[in-house]
Parts: structure tokens; C-alpha cells; sequence
């Protein structure tokens, strides 16, 4: 399938801006930090069906006395098809609709470590969203942006205690990346105030594409 006309993304929606996409926040969330080329935009909603990847982190658990323990966070290599729009087998199931949602999402664990005592280990998610006018979303409307000529799909990463930035909440200290087919999305952490370093990161790739008819 040649990717030629941005007018074909689902819900038929790319909105031209003389702003940076990057400034606009959501509920105070940066939804758009990175721009990308037509083609891998359009890969990523008309193509990508599921993701393969893996990723770690740390966040802090306590401040002890001679040092910061952690959280620490560790999601093997694994695969996610999300269930809402992106589990279409078919681009042509993709044609108009008016709205776009996906969820991927990437079981791992976590041991949260204490001063004292025993470390407790739990289940946590990382995971990634594109999505495009999403009707869930109350705080503004959420297209595909074209400034510069890239385009910018609203998209929410987290892995651990990585998330986008949002400033309303003070997640502002720069923890890694969530990285979708080579593209780097930033992932921030609360600033540390423990001598703790947060950390996080996610790597994954397209591993399954739609059926082109």
C-alpha cells in the first residue's frame, strides 16, 4: 500500500497548526512531543496490528538512611495486540470511522524494596496508546497534527514510573524513553529528591501488519 495522501487516516482528520504540537497539553499532559514522517504515521495506524518489545525501570520505594532503595521494574520480551481498534485484521475495516483508539499493553514485575523488611512483588503494565479524536477524551479534541511538515498522533506511554511529561503534577525530570519502531518517546519521572535516580525504558517494533485489502 503506498502511503500518499494523509487525508486517508481514519477519521479523515489531519489538521494543519503554525504551533508546535509539542506545547499543546491535555488534562496538563504533553500528548504530542514527537513528529513523524507521513509514512510512519500512516504505518502505525493503517499497518502496525501488534507490538513485540521489552523494557525496565526504577522509581524510588523509600529513603533510607545511608541510601535510596527502589521499585524496580522489569517487562520481558513479549507481545501485545491491542483489543480495540488495532485488533482489525484489515486496512479496509479502517476506511472513515470517527475515531481511533488503541491500547497496547506489556506485562511484567515489580519488587518494591523497603529500608526494612521484606521486598513485596506485584504484576505492573507498561504500555503505549495512539489514538485520534478518542471520545473518551473530555479536554479537547485529540487529531493528527501536520507542523513542519511532520505529523504528530496524540500518543501516552508508560513504564513504571516513566510517563509523558506533565508539569501540572511535577513529572518533569527526563527518565528515559519509550521507543515504537525507532522513534523516541520522552518518559519523565517526579525530580528525585533522595539522590534516587528514576529510570525508564521500553523498546518495541511492529511484529504483526494488517491484511492490505
Amino acid at each position: 500500500m503506498a502511503f500518499l495522501f494523509a487525508k486517508q487516516f481514519p477519521a479523515g482528520c489531519v489538521v494543519e497548526t503554525d504551533s508546535d504540537p509539542a506545547e499543546i497539553r491535555i488534562g496538563g499532559t504533553q500528548l504530542y512531543p514527537v513528529g513523524v514522517s507521513l509514512e510512519q504515521a500512516m504505518k502505525w495506524i493503517w499497518k502496525s496490528r501488534a507490538f513485540t518489545g521489552s523494557g525496565s525501570g526504577q522509581i524510588l520505594s523509600e529513603c533510607c538512611e545511608i541510601s535510596p532503595v527502589y521499585t524496580v521494574f522489569n517487562f520481558p520480551n513479549s507481545q501485545s495486540t491491542s483489543d480495540l481498534d488495532a485488533a482489525k485484521t484489515k486496512m479496509s475495516e479502517l476506511i472513515c470511522p470517527t475515531s481511533y483508539v488503541t491500547e497496547f499493553l506489556f506485562s511484567g514485575t515489580a519488587v518494591q524494596n523497603f529500608c526494612e523488611g521484606d521486598p513485596f512483588t506485584y504484576t505492573p503494565d507498561a504500555a503505549f496508546d495512539f489514538f485520534i479524536n478518542d471520545p473518551d477524551i473530555v479536554l479537547g479534541e485529540t487529531p493528527i497534527y501536520l507542523y513542519d511538515k511532520e505529523y504528530y498522533i496524540a500518543t501516552f506511554c508508560s513504564v513504571g514510573g516513566g510517563f509523558n511529561l506533565n508539569e501540572d503534577v511535577n513529572r518533569t525530570y527526563f527518565a528515559g524513553n519509550f521507543t515504537i519502531d525507532g522513534i523516541n518517546f520522552p518518559l519523565y519521572a517526579t525530580p528525585p529528591y533522595c539522590s534516587d535516580i528514576p529510570q525508564a525504558n521500553f523498546t518495541c517494533t511492529t511484529s504483526l501488519e494488517r491484511e492490505a485489502n
